[in-house]
């Protein structure tokens, strides 16, 4: 269930409530320990922080004593996660599964006091799993699939449990069948190990470097998972407030998300603080924005827009959770970077777009901060909840945002391929189309699907997008090859052609 709260204002120093990310001042010795891990990290150099880096570092806090009256955030209560290798109740790592559930065997706990704390909620979907369990002897049936057959059973295998629970299964515990404790190369479940580095992957003992297969080109990433999975369990999604930056025409922008942010930060205002799971989740927060003005400013042909008095942006197919979910980011990390720009206008729209009527009417006229409001700069938001872009009236943007949207999928929104009208209405306006991805096979992909319905100019051939989140993601599409992935991890730019039609079409 997600709960979710608007927060406006000064930080209150009241301890949080259950629905609220706040965290409280650290100890003496947590600052003590904080101080000895930074002076660790501060660097010999000018390369900046990198994220594997700041795995040590405690939670981070933000005491910044200044007035937030400019700021919003939405709070949002982290849903459960199941990984086969940590504690279902506090994400702790079990190296050995000392408490796995007594019956189905595939949950994890740190301890008996845990196993016994997720009985009553586990016990409905524990009776069905173990019931299949003892007629196919657990996942035995998995063993040496190829990895298509290995997600067919898996996808197959999600349907038995669901017909026998009688209803859809909460993400949670999707995931206890689509990630289960599994050797990662052949699929057994006798005789494992995990990995000792980052105890998430697990191997058959005894044939190791055969077994391990590509897994330490994944490691750091899973070392990162998992300390987000941790630090979110315990205090929900925090991102650190951005500062105000103003980008300056004679410096050359930083070429990528963590050379921006030691520049942003610099050493002394909390750059060297930041844990791993906030780095993340300013990461993921900051993308959509930066992403749309690198694609505006590697594109040749969008140099005009960066002079533009005014802009309007639709977003297409936008999520509260990840494109609204902290619009401050395009004042700080947009705005802030085209020093021109009077006014923007962002248009947020998607079926699955839902947005709370006391919220919306905050978010929809955000307060800008003291500089901008004195060169009376405005940032206009509309919502289109539960709408599909063809069904909605509006004016000519002057750029479509498309993250991560995955077009090659003819099944999307309720089953249905309802992509062909909406590719239509953005490539008939002529204007700039950002598309993002999460691999690198899907962009191609996207691109071809455009093409089957608009002759379309591509302005930026599919590149890696320096902008794009660093909170790692569980990839069930493509899990053998890239067992984790990234939104906004790829970029391309196209243009429709006004009046054309696809030759696919003709």
């Amino acid at each position: 269930m997600l709960i979710l709260s608007a927060t406006m204002g000064r930080k209150s120093k009241r301890k949080s409530k259950s629905n609220q990310t706040l965290r409280s001042p650290p100890s003496k010795a947590g600052l003590l320990k904080n101080h000895i891990l930074i002076e660790d990290l501060e660097p010999k150099s000018d390369k900046p922080i990198l994220i594997t880096d700041r795995l040590s570092l405690p939670a981070y806090h933000n005491d910044d004593p200044d007035d937030y009256d400019s700021e919003l955030q939405l709070d949002f209560q982290p849903r459960p996660y199941y990984a086969s290798s940590l504690c279902y109740v506090c994400s702790k790592p079990c190296k050995a599964p000392d408490f796995p559930c007594d019956d189905c065997r595939l949950v994890v706990y740190c301890s008996a006091q845990h196993r016994q704390q997720n009985l009553k909620q586990h016990k409905q979907l524990c009776t069905v799993l173990a019931e299949i369990c003892r007629k196919n002897k657990g996942l035995c049936l998995a063993k040496n699939l190829n990895a298509d057959e290995y997600r067919s059973f898996r996808v197959e295998l999600l349907q038995i449990v669901e017909n026998a629970l009688g209803r859809r299964m909460e993400l949670w515990e999707r995931e206890v069948l689509l990630y289960p404790r599994l050797c990662r190369v052949c699929h057994s479940s006798d005789d494992l190990s995990s990995c000792p580095d980052c105890l998430m992957e697990f191997f058959c003992n005894g044939d190791e470097q055969k077994h391990r297969g590509d897994h330490r080109d994944h490691c750091e990433a899973f070392k990162v998972f998992r300390s987000i999975l941790a630090m979110q369990r315990e205090n929900g999604f925090v991102a650190p407030r951005i500062p105000d930056f103003v980008l300056n025409d004679e410096r050359e922008f930083p070429e990528n998300f963590d050379e921006l942010i030691k520049e942003i930060f610099a050493f002394g205002c909390d750059y060297e603080k930041i844990d791993c799971a906030s780095y993340a989740a300013l990461s993921q927060a900051a993308s959509p924005a930066l992403t749309a003005f690198y694609a505006l400013r590697s594109s040749p042909q969008n140099t005009q827009f960066m002079n533009r008095k005014a802009l309007k942006i639709h977003v297409i197919g936008a999520e509260l959770q990840f494109e609204c979910a902290n619009l401050s980011v395009w004042e700080k990390l947009f705005l802030h970077l085209l020093p021109g720009i009077k006014s923007l206008k962002l248009e947020f729209c998607g079926p699955e777009l839902h947005v709370p009527a006391d919220i919306a009417s905050i978010l929809e006229r955000p307060r800008l901060c003291t500089s901008c409001r004195a060169k009376n700069r405005k940032i206009d938001i509309v919502f289109h909840c539960g709408k599909l872009y063809h069904q909605v009236e509006n004016e000519k943007p002057d750029l479509v945002c498309l993250f991560n949207p995955g077009l090659y999928r003819t099944t999307g929104f309720a089953n249905q391929d309802t992509w062909p009208k909406t590719i239509e209405k953005f490539c008939d306006y002529g204007v700039p189309v950002l598309v993002t991805s999460y691999t690198e096979v899907e962009l191609p992909r996207d691109l071809t699907r455009l093409r089957e319905h608009r002759d379309v100019q591509v302005e930026l051939e599919p590149r890696r997008n320096p902008f794009a989140s660093l909170r790692p993601e569980r990839n069930f599409v493509s899990d053998d090859l890239a067992p984790l992935i990234y939104k906004n991890y790829f970029l391309s730019v196209a243009r429709g052609i006004p009046g054309s039609q696809s030759a696919q079409c003709k």
